[in-house]
């Protein structure tokens, strides 16, 4: 079949062309289960010859639709009944107590040219943090398109998707690709080629992703509790969602040498105990530089703990800085026990934090403590060197908590 652009990879099983209010290509590789039903839903929405709010059975992030499978497919251990079809257009975020996610009231718009970035006024919005030798570095684009994805942008979550979905994992499900399009109007194109979409498996579009999937229920659990029960209740609920989450990304680091770096709650689903991690655009491999390498593995740690954070801030608004603080704290180091696949009173983060401030000049960042944790862990083939749990209290002459091997009067008395 001629077609008007080049295909993007060469694996391909059919071209479709359809006319709307946009003219676009959908372009099918071998590793798609659609059907031609679903085909066509596709189409219709991405060439707005139907509008997508009429075709959606629901929406996820700022410029996706859901669509209900006509059957499930299976991944691994489970069924996956929709498809995220995404770059079509956009419905507004908003941040309410009981949810994250597209807004209720607004309707599904038009994909366009216009920058994103510059309606949101920049800053640290959709920037990837990533390690280049031993610094941390900031990815932040300085455009987006609006409602849907660049050239380049679509090439890379294409070319990442299908990489991650060859590697073998069992304790992190990763989705394919099943259909990418490109939008063949003169007025969805930039400066590297036109705009366009991408198609992947998800759940059934009623299972929320991992963020809803706690918010809703706490908030109805916890209807009328005291903020002492409220706040225990949430540490509680809130930690197995990251505790899953970075087991299976422990076993993306060791055996799919690879990281994610947007790793937030709005990235993952849990299904029948198994995180699924979408959205593989930011996805890094770890090559030969131990420390770059365990630099981007706290940082792919690191994210899930700043949702725990942020939502333990915008919940509880009356709750201390000391309450915070202690709040963040545990939750990191829940999340190392479960990287490290340890006890948690092994972990002894607070402890081990203090014995770095000689090291750092001050006391050290969640990264900071976190990288030199992993070194001592024997990670990424430094040094193993056991890690003591913080002692209520060290005599002078006994060894130091921290574990230098040194007694207390002498390191840390």
């Amino acid at each position: 079949m001629r077609t008007k652009l080049r295909p993007i990879s060469d694996d391909l099983v059919g071209v479709r062309r359809a006319t709307g209010r946009f003219e676009v290509q959908l372009e099918i590789p071998q590793t798609s289960t659609l059907t031609e039903r679903e085909i066509d839903k596709i189409l219709a929405a991405s060439s707005w010859s139907a509008n997508p709010a009429a075709i959606a059975d629901g929406y996820e992030g700022g410029r996706s639709i859901l669509l209900r499978r006509d059957e499930p497919i299976r991944k691994g251990p489970v069924k996956l009944g929709g498809l995220q079809v995404s770059g079509i257009g956009y419905k507004r975020l908003e941040l309410g107590n009981d949810h994250f996610g597209t807004s209720r009231d607004n309707g599904f718009h038009e994909p366009s040219s216009e920058n994103f970035m510059a309606m949101v006024g920049g800053g640290d919005l959709m920037s990837t943090a990533r390690a280049r030798g031993r610094k941390v570095i900031s990815d932040t684009p300085s455009y987006r398109a609006l409602g849907t994805y660049t050239s380049t942008e679509l090439a890379e979550k294409i070319s990442k998707t299908n990489e991650i979905s060859g590697v073998p994992l069992e304790r992190l499900l990763v989705p394919h690709v099943e259909a990418y399009g490109r939008y063949l109007a003169p007025s969805l194109q930039g400066r590297d080629g036109p705009f366009g979409f991408i198609v992947f498996p998800v759940p059934d579009p009623s299972k929320e992703r991992a963020i809803n999937d706690f918010l809703r229920p706490f908030h109805a659990a916890v209807k009328g509790m005291g903020h002492e029960d409220a706040l225990s209740f949430f540490h509680r609920d809130l930690s197995p969602y990251i505790g899953i989450l970075v087991n299976g990304l422990r076993e993306l680091h060791d055996e799919g040498r690879r990281v994610h770096l947007q790793t937030h709650m709005g990235n993952f689903y849990i299904i029948e105990g198994i995180p699924y991690l979408v959205d593989w655009g930011t996805m890094r491999r770890l090559g030969n530089n131990a420390y770059e390498n365990i630099i981007n593995r706290c940082l792919d740690i690191e994210r899930p703990v700043d949702d725990y954070a942020t939502l333990l801030r915008k919940i509880f608004a009356s709750i201390t800085e000391v309450q915070a603080g202690e709040g963040k704290l545990a939750a990191f180091e829940k999340v190392l026990s479960a990287y490290a696949r340890i006890p948690l009173e092994e972990v002894g983060m607070a402890q081990f934090s203090r014995a770095l401030i000689e090291t750092f000049g001050r006391f050290p960042t969640y990264v900071e403590a976190s990288v030199e944790w992993m070194k001592a862990r024997g990670m990424e083939g430094y040094r193993n060197v056991v890690v003591r749990p913080a002692k209520a209290k060290a005599g002078r002459n006994e060894p130091c908590p921290c574990g230098s091997g040194k007694k207390y009067k002498h390191c840390h008395g």
